[in-house]
């Protein structure tokens, strides 16, 4: 017993030291379940950033409508002489984000040019802005800045309490289409609390000197996608938007983006006419889901600016940083993929398509490149069973 209680101390002491580090700490369960993910899984690898810069992340409370919003503002870092206390950052990293991307830099890089360009990242639906840590981490160490934000479940009660803390119903017929329409609410006031997110950064020093607030992105996975198409709709700001995986709601649905548009989407994209008849009301509505923004995306596909791309061996949840490091359920459901090679090939695409549509450093009329793991919108359509339910 001497033995396991000296470990439970020790471990007890790094979490005590690193919570005095850090200016938002994850609970204690969190920080267990990340640590046993981390045993059920000792040979899932952490990708590296596979830009330039050294990657840094400050938590941020913002005054935004009278409340406090959190957010994580990852940032270029400068390689500075302060060696000892990047090393208690990663420290810190280490014990209460042990499946997390690291972020040990502390000080921000001076861009070149004097601003580094934004991105605004929202999670999927209930989520946390940590849940595609890796992600953020690479992008950022391409020369961008993010703003990660929490799921607005989290927020302080909105006046709209129904819609904040919503979930689609698929329970029955009309359970779902009013809870559609509930998300159409939800999705308009996650966008304008990304716009707040947007002011509030701008009016706040030293952050705002180090901003291009000409050159601002979006970026979501899951609902947080969803977020990205509305706020690229409803703020002009927003150069260009990358939605991973997620179906669309209110204006973006109904009408679409003006701005270059990047969807990428699981094998799941295209569903099953047993999935659409099925008897379980959660496979059913979760299939016809998927079928109306299957349809959106082929109509609009020839639109200017406007790329989708289906990855036919990916699940919806290789679209986070579960990708690798790997939910629970993959114990018993093991998927012969590379997943390195998978995270790769995913944020080739994404930092190919904000160099061109927000950065401007890329040529916009030459073609992209992709691994040959995707396919676009519409080969992945013929590419899919040929029944009515497959082919919108």
């Amino acid at each position: 017993m001497k033995p396991n209680r000296s470990r439970l101390a020790v471990l007890a002491i790094l979490f005590m030291a690193a919570t005095s580090m850090v200016a938002d700490t994850p609970s204690v369960y969190h920080v267990l379940k990340e640590h046993m993910r981390r045993i059920a899984f000792p040979m899932a690898m952490a990708p590296e950033p596979t830009g330039t810069y050294p990657v840094g992340r400050e938590t941020l409370q913002l005054a935004i409508g009278g409340r406090s919003t959190t957010i994580d503002l990852w940032y270029p870092a400068a390689s500075g002489p302060d060696a000892a206390r990047r090393r208690w950052r990663a420290l810190a990293d280490f014990v209460l984000r042990p499946t997390s991307a690291r972020a040990p830099a502390v000080a921000p890089a001076r861009e070149e040019h004097g601003h580094w360009p934004l991105l605004v990242y929202n999670p999927s639906w209930f989520s946390e802005r940590s849940d595609n840590s890796f992600t953020l981490a690479n992008i950022t160490s391409h020369g961008f800045m993010v703003a990660a934000l929490d799921d607005v479940v989290h927020d302080a009660p909105a006046n709209d309490r129904e819609a904040q803390t919503a979930s689609l119903d698929f329970s029955s017929d009309a359970a779902f289409e009013q809870s559609r329409l509930v998300a159409d609410r939800r999705v308009t006031m996650a966008a304008k609390r990304s716009s707040s997110v947007i002011d509030a950064l701008a009016a706040l020093p030293p952050w705002n000197e180090m901003i291009d607030f000409r050159h601002i992105g979006a970026i979501g996975f899951s609902f947080g996608g969803a977020v990205a198409a509305e706020l690229g709709r409803s703020d002009a700001r927003i150069r260009a938007v990358i939605n991973m995986d997620g179906a669309t709601f209110a204006e973006a649905a109904r009408y679409g983006l003006n701005v270059p548009y990047l969807f990428l989407s699981s094998g799941e994209l295209f569903p099953s006419r047993s999935a659409l008849d099925s008897e379980d009301p959660a496979t059913r509505f979760a299939a016809r889901v998927s079928l109306i923004e299957a349809r959106r995306q082929v109509e609009r596909s020839n639109r200017p600016g406007y790329l989708s791309l289906v990855l036919p061996i990916a699940t919806h949840l290789d679209f986070c940083d579960r990708l690798v490091m790997p939910p629970f359920e993959a114990l018993r459901e093991a998927r012969t993929i590379d997943r390195i090679k998978l995270w790769h090939e995913l944020n080739s695409v994404l930092i190919d398509f904000l160099d061109r549509s927000v950065r401007d450093r890329a040529d916009p009329s030459a073609p992209m490149h992709w691994s040959p793991d995707f396919q676009s919108i519409k080969q992945a359509r013929l590419a899919s069973i040929p029944t009515e339910a497959t082919t919108p």
